[in-house]
């Protein structure tokens, strides 16, 4: 979590009613997140690069080939990549997601991180 901002929202928006205490909700949270392999491209990426919607769910899919191809979400704002979402299920096993997100092959940047 990069914010202590944004630690307090997750756990009042999701966390609190999960029957779990804000401890275990965490470390479930960090068992969820080191079950996904993220592509070398982006760990995260040095220089910035354009790719497509398309392009970013393939290259997690080929990383994480346990899960169904389309458990990846992608997010943007038209122009840059915002978040790549992983669907799980309640038992944290990969599901396919039930909205892709935006699935046109257009072009959209993702930035370096500083």
């Amino acid at each position: 979590m990069p914010s202590d901002t944004l630690i307090e929202h997750e756990w009042v928006a999701h966390g609190a009613c999960s029957g779990q205490t804000q401890a275990g909700y965490f470390r479930t949270a960090e068992r969820a997140f080191a079950s996904v392999r993220i592509p070398p491209v982006f760990q995260p990426p040095v220089s910035r690069f354009e790719t497509t919607p398309s392009d970013v769910r393939r290259r997690f899919a080929d990383a994480n080939p346990d899960f169904p191809r389309d458990a990846f979400a992608v997010k943007d704002d038209g122009r840059f990549l915002q978040e790549v979402r992983v669907c799980l299920a309640i038992d944290l096993k990969p599901r396919a997601c039930d909205r892709p997100g935006d699935t046109r092959n257009r072009t959209i940047i993702v930035r370096a991180v500083r």
